[in-house]
C-alpha cells in the first residue's frame, strides 16, 4: 500500500469542500492507496495521475512508495496552476 502525501495546497482545497464532496474524496483516496496506476494518466506529466470525484478531479504524482496529493478542484480548474 502507498502512503499519502498532501500538499499544503490539497489540504486547503479539500478544507474548502462540501462536507458530502469531502466525504466522497476520502473514499476514493482509500482506493488510490491500493493502486494508484488504475487511474487516468495525465498526458506530458510521467508519473501524474487524475481521478474524477463527481465534477471534481484529484490531481497526484507517484513517487516510490508515495503519492504526493497536488490539488482537489473543480475540472475546469484542476489542471491549471
Amino acid at each position: 500500500m502507498y502512503a499519502l502525501r498532501p500538499t499544503s495546497d490539497f489540504l486547503k482545497e479539500l478544507s474548502r469542500l462540501d462536507k458530502s464532496i469531502k466525504a466522497l474524496v476520502e473514499k476514493k483516496l482509500e482506493r488510490i492507496k491500493q493502486n494508484p496506476k488504475l487511474s487516468k494518466p495525465l498526458e506530458h506529466e510521467p508519473n501524474c495521475f487524475t481521478e474524477r470525484v463527481k465534477n471534481y478531479r484529484i490531481v497526484f504524482e507517484v513517487q516510490g512508495d508515495e503519492i504526493i496529493l497536488y490539488r482537489v478542484r473543480k475540472r475546469k480548474s484542476a489542471y491549471s496552476n
